[in-house]
């Protein structure tokens, strides 16, 4: 099946109703001098909002990313971070999720014991999947 052929020009005219996804931003190869290739520069121009101002951008990143990523948008309109959950966080994510005391500190438990699994319920969906499986 062939992909359908996107009204490029439609959608360029209309900016304000775009929006991007750059999921992974950490796994993308930025250069710290300025790039070479035309889609380095595109996708650096679209994240300094250089390129189609109007639009929106939602980009997920790692930590070890953020600072790399701050200095191309701190100039932008806004800016969200939303860290994940502290352990305080997944305590009470697991309370509420559990909705008794009980299975609640049972099943956090559980997870406290492998330090992998607990790590990883730093993401707020990957916490929900395992309280999910455990329950």
């Amino acid at each position: 099946d062939a992909l359908p052929i996107l009204p490029l020009g439609e959608i360029l005219a209309e900016p304000e109703k775009v929006l991007f996804i750059i999921d992974g931003f950490d796994e993308l190869r930025i250069p710290s001098e300025p790039p070479g290739c035309a889609s380095e520069n595109i996708l650096i121009d679209l994240i300094m909002k250089k390129t189609l101002r109007d639009s929106f951008l939602i980009i997920t990143t790692r930590p070890t990313a953020v600072k790399k990523l701050w200095e191309l948008v701190k100039k932008g309109p806004r800016f969200a971070e939303i860290l994940g959950f502290s352990k305080k966080d997944r305590r009470e994510y697991f309370h509420k999720f559990f909705g008794n005391e009980e299975d609640a500190a049972r099943a956090f438990r559980v997870v406290c014991e492998n330090e992998m699994v607990f790590t990883m319920c730093f993401v707020p969906i990957v916490c929900w999947i395992v309280c999910t499986v455990i329950k």
